[in-house]
């Protein structure tokens, strides 16, 4: 996972080393405005700056991978008990599956697989 800490990212910085964190997988240094358009950056630090005024020690944070707000464009077809077709063992969920559009929908949809997996044991 590539991460930067947002007082770099505001002050334009590339940025160094990250600070400790608590992604539990590990991150490594990455400038984040280079994945995404000039526009979206800009809008980015805007409304970190904000943001940082309002919560005292918001800018001291690290920015880690990146999130949309799209769900997946396509739909993975799924079983009766939600077991990806063409397959013994495999079972997606979430927004990834295209079964979901949000962290609700997408809890719910992880839920309703795991009782699937707890029904065929």
């Amino acid at each position: 996972m590539g991460g930067r800490r947002i007082a770099d990212l505001l002050a334009g910085r590339s940025g160094g080393a990250l600070p400790a964190h608590s992604y539990p997988l590990g991150a490594v240094p990455y400038d984040i405005a280079t994945l995404l358009p000039e526009r979206v950056v800009s809008s980015l630090r805007e409304g970190l700056r904000v943001f940082a005024r309002k919560l005292k020690g918001y800018e001291t944070g690290v920015l880690l991978g990146l999130e949309s707000k799209t769900s997946c464009p396509v739909q993975v077809l799924r079983g009766r008990r939600g077991c990806v077709d063409g397959f013994s063992n495999l079972y997606l969920c979430g927004e990834g599956s295209g079964w979901s559009g949000g962290i609700v929908s997408s809890a719910a949809d992880g839920i309703k697989i795991s009782q699937g997996l707890v029904d065929t044991q």
